[in-house]
């Protein structure tokens, strides 16, 4: 976020898929004043956070047990940042948090400039079908602009932690891996490693489905990544 704005724009964020809840306890350090809205399906993940990870109880962040995608249509609050992690299992994604009309759903719920920030476990493989291919295409019919930074090394096809990056509006400065090299901040200059050429590992999207409401073929695209990688 703080490569696209200045920090203190930041009042509200919301993070989608509790895990540990280290996210939203770095947030909430980090970005002093905020409110933090937590999203999990599962209520025991937040006694969890507490008990285990030292998530702090405090008014600034707020949790909400809740389906990820029902929640962002119930509730109307804008973001300045929204952060996902949702999974079922190690591999498996929720198909309905992964079609355009989600990206929507995301989209409407950002403020003007607003950023998405998710993870997913996916690989640089380009060869269709590709999970990973099928991902940038459906949020590249929403998003603005898109951003990959693969958390192992940009060399590597296997499976690993690929973060997400969207924003919102057409205003927000263009993160290349220039930028990222030239910034004031160290924490920002030490992603430029990881920063993926979009450009590229998918010169064109067009070999790769669009996930939709109507048709989500991510169980397929995710045993195709577990195939390739002979897991």
């Amino acid at each position: 976020y703080n490569f696209f704005h200045d920090p203190a724009t930041l009042t509200h964020a919301l993070v989608l898929g509790a895990g540990t809840g280290t996210v939203a306890k770095e947030i909430n350090k980090e970005y002093r004043g905020i409110v933090v809205d937590v999203v999990d399906i599962e209520p025991i993940l937040f006694n969890l956070a507490h008990e285990y990870f030292m998530v702090p109880e405090v008014d600034s962040i707020r949790e909400y047990v809740a389906d990820g995608r029902q929640f962002l249509r119930i509730n109307e609050q804008q973001y300045e940042l929204i952060f996902g992690d949702m999974y079922s299992s190690l591999y498996s994604l929720p198909f309905q948090v992964m079609t355009k009309e989600y990206c929507e759903l995301l989209y409407s719920r950002l403020t003007d400039g607003g950023v998405y920030v998710g993870n997913y476990i996916s690989s640089l493989d380009t060869l269709p079908p590709s999970l990973l291919g099928s991902i940038v295409a459906t949020f590249s019919e929403v998003f603005d602009s898109v951003y990959l930074f693969a958390m192992e090394t940009p060399e590597y096809s296997g499976p690993q932690n690929i973060v997400l990056v969207a924003t919102k509006g057409t205003h927000v400065p263009t993160l290349t891996k220039t930028a990222l090299a030239n910034a004031d901040d160290r924490t920002i200059r030490s992603f430029v490693e990881y920063f993926v050429e979009l450009e590229d590992v998918f010169p064109t999207l067009s070999p790769y489905d669009v996930f939709t409401d109507d048709l989500a073929p991510v169980e397929f695209h995710s045993m195709e990544l577990l195939r390739k990688a002979n897991l």
